[in-house]
């Protein structure tokens, strides 16, 4: 009799460990699904991250490059510092400097209207 104990206990051991060595094996298999899926996250934010910047690269090359855009975004900052502004002493300067962005974006618009205007009539 002994033997069948022994050998029912031999067998209940081998399952018991092979199930303890499949879950191992699960656990490990999802922190390497986990690792995985992180790290693909990962990458994902970074090529969102370099696609943004690329996009505001691509966005200052273009203001260089026109002086509409460049005199629009000097009136836009201006606004920016005068609706940022709590200081009473300094509002007065950033409001004058808003009115010359402002005449500056409106010639510089004239301008470019007057130029495509004697482009089209050639």
């Amino acid at each position: 009799m002994k033997t069948k104990e022994e050998n029912a206990r031999k067998n209940y051991e081998s399952v018991v460990a092979r199930i303890a060595a499949q879950k191992a094996v699960a656990e490990k298999q999802s922190h390497a699904d986990a690792y995985n899926a992180q790290h693909q996250a990962n990458l994902a934010e970074a090529a969102e991250k370099q696609a943004h910047i690329a996009d505001r690269n691509k966005m200052h090359e273009q203001r260089e490059n026109d002086p509409v855009l460049t005199a629009k975004h000097a009136l836009t900052e201006a606004k920016k510092a005068v609706k940022n502004n709590k200081d009473a002493s300094a509002l007065s300067d950033l409001k004058t400097k808003e009115e010359n962005a402002r005449k500056n974006y409106e010639s510089v618009v004239a301008h470019s209207q007057s130029q495509n205007n004697n482009i089209a009539s050639m």
